[in-house]
């Protein structure tokens, strides 16, 4: 887990503009691709299959791991912020990833654009995975922030 201080505010958020952080190593198991193919919809087809490796793990599976990787590697007060999706730019998958293999995410505060009552924020993750040369996959995210206020 990662030792950072919990992001108060978005000053505090503002000031993360060009920090990195590493995650821990996990994997994906089994149980949990099956439901994510369940949840998506993904064709249990055989045909549909034919060709791809058996324990391959869906991109979008990955992607969706994100926002709980992600909030782990630079941590924020639930109570006082909230962050939006805004989207993701720059997604590629590099090195196929199965099922068990140990992976790690890192990421970079890119940019910070004020917004007068939010900040736009890109980061830019990377997803190592063990024994590759290259990533499993690399991916901008960009999230909209704002305070929270007494609904």
């Amino acid at each position: 887990m990662n030792s950072r201080n919990t992001v108060l505010s978005l000053a505090d958020l503002a000031r993360l503009e060009g920090e990195e952080a590493t995650g821990d190593w996990f994997s994906v198991d089994a149980e949990h691709v099956a439901a994510f193919d369940k949840a998506s919809y993904f064709p249990a087809d055989e045909d549909y299959m034919d060709g791809y490796p058996d324990g391959l793990v869906e991109g979008f599976y990955l992607l969706a791991l994100l926002d709980e990787f992600g909030s782990r590697l630079f941590p924020f007060d639930t109570q006082t912020l909230i962050p939006w999706n805004y989207g993701l730019d720059r997604v590629r998958f590099i090195t196929p990833v199965h099922i068990d293999e140990p992976l790690r995410l890192s990421a970079t505060i890119t940019r910070v654009d004020d917004r007068g009552d939010s900040l736009l924020v890109a980061t830019e993750y990377r997803a190592e995975l063990a024994g590759a040369d290259r990533p499993a996959f690399v991916a901008e995210q960009l999230t909209l922030w704002r305070e929270k206020t007494g609904s």
